[in-house]
């Protein structure tokens, strides 16, 4: 087809941590990462890159996330 297409691998890292609010930990609470570049845009029309909830101590874990510039 003449379109050559050149991939650079990425180690992909885990990330977790715990949610807190004002009243303490928060259960059952979502987590999302999204691309800065997505920032500004209406719920909707954002892109997840990943996405997980908080366990019942607001703990959290998100496996296999990108190296990139998120918010």
């Amino acid at each position: 087809t003449g379109i050559d297409i050149a991939l650079t691998p990425v180690r992909p890292v885990t990330v977790s941590g715990t949610v807190v609010g004002p009243d303490g930990p928060r259960a059952m609470t979502g987590v999302r990462v999204v691309s800065r570049a997505l920032s500004g845009l209406p719920v909707g029309m954002m892109s997840d890159v990943a996405r997980t909830a908080t366990d019942n101590t607001g703990a959290f874990t998100l496996l296999a996330v990108p190296p990139g510039d998120y918010d």
